[in-house]
């Protein structure tokens, strides 16, 4: 059986990442697609999974205020022991950041889900390859350490909870 460009760059992508999918809260996420001819990586998180709202809201007193919250249950695949069997398993976030930064600004729900999902890649990178075998309740504490250090190397002030 010969395997086609599409199928080996999937592969590819879920055997590096470690990710196969992710999925936003209470929806579902189509699985990720190879990378287009451009070269360019296409992660499994994508800012849309990321809906922040307000959860206390801004006074405008102070360089900075108010605090912006977003929920995403992300979808895990381990694949590098077996792409057959592979260890499946979700990790519930909560990521909280503000939503005026003394530095930064207003950082809006958009610019929040951006930043989100950029520290969900780095997080899930290096917590996934930092030990050959995972379960759910050791990867995903150490899953959101890793995406809240990530966050706040921008000195953010975010907290990211795993539930």
């Amino acid at each position: 059986m010969r395997f086609d460009s599409f199928f080996g760059a999937v592969l590819v992508a879920a055997l590096v990442s470690g990710c196969v999918r992710a999925e936003g809260e209470g929806e579902s996420e189509p699985a990720p697609q190879a990378p287009e001819a451009t070269g360019e990586e296409r992660s499994p998180f994508d800012a849309s999974l990321f809906k922040f709202t307000v959860f206390l809201p801004d006074d405008h007193q102070g360089a900075a205020g108010g605090s912006q919250r977003a929920v995403a249950t992300l979808h895990f695949v381990d694949a590098r022991e077996s792409w057959l069997n592979p260890n499946v398993w979700d990790c519930r976030v909560v990521i909280e950041m503000p939503i005026r930064h003394h530095a930064i600004g207003v950082i809006t729900p958009e610019h929040a889900a951006e930043m989100s999902a950029a520290a969900v890649e780095a997080g899930s990178s290096l917590v996934m390859r930092s030990q050959p075998k995972w379960i759910a309740a050791l990867f995903c504490p150490k899953f959101a350490r890793e995406t809240m250090q990530a966050l706040n190397s921008l000195n953010l002030g975010a907290r990211v909870l795993s539930l």
